[in-house]
C-alpha cells in the first residue's frame, strides 16, 4: 500500500519551500473539518535543536489534530519525545501539548480527514479510507494521531 519513499534531501528541500510559503501567506483560520497549514516547530530528540515542518492541522468538533499516515517520520519521533510543539503562521506562534491518542473522537477525526484526501495521499495510510475503527486501531503502531491542546 505504501509508495516508495522520496530521498531525504528531496523531502527536506520540499519542506523548506513549503515552510517559506506558509509563513508568507495569510493565516488560515481554524474551521471544523478543514485542514489548515502551519509550520510546526518541534525540538529534536537527539540534538535539542528546533526543527520546522510544514503540516496540516485538522480541526474536528473544535479539537485540533496532527494526523500522520506513517509513524516512521522524524517529526513524529521528535514530537513523541518532546510532547509539545509550536504552531507557527504569519505573525502567530502558539505553543501546544501534543498527546498521542486513538480514542473514538480521534478515530472519527481521522476518518473525516481521510475522506477529504486525494488518492495519492490515501495510499500512504496503512488501511483504506473505508476502514473501521477496529481496523484502524489494529494499525496503531503504523500511523499517529496527536491531539493538540494550547498551553496556558
Amino acid at each position: 500500500m505504501y509508495n516508495q519513499p522520496l530521498a531525504r534531501e528531496t523531502v527536506r528541500a520540499g519542506n523548506r519551500m513549503m515552510v517559506e510559503r506558509i509563513l508568507g501567506m495569510d493565516v488560515q483560520p481554524y474551521t471544523d473539518e478543514v485542514g489548515v497549514y502551519r509550520v510546526v516547530e518541534i525540538r529534536g530528540r537527539r540534538t535539542g535543536e528546533s526543527h520546522r515542518v510544514p503540516l496540516a492541522v485538522y480541526q474536528y468538533q473544535q479539537q485540533r489534530y496532527l494526523i500522520a499516515p506513517s509513524r516512521g517520520r522524524d517529526w513524529v519521533y521528535n514530537l513523541l519525545a518532546a510532547g509539545t510543539c509550536v504552531l507557527v503562521a504569519k505573525g502567530q506562534r502558539e505553543q501546544v501539548r501534543a498527546t498521542l491518542t486513538l480514542d473514538d473522537e480521534a478515530i472519527r477525526a481521522t476518518q473525516a480527514y481521510m475522506a477529504q484526501l486525494p488518492d495519492w495521499a490515501l495510499q500512504q495510510f496503512p488501511f483504506p479510507a473505508s476502514a473501521s475503527a477496529e481496523e484502524m486501531r489494529s494499525k496503531k503502531q503504523e500511523f499517529v494521531v496527536f491531539r493538540l491542546e494550547p498551553l496556558s
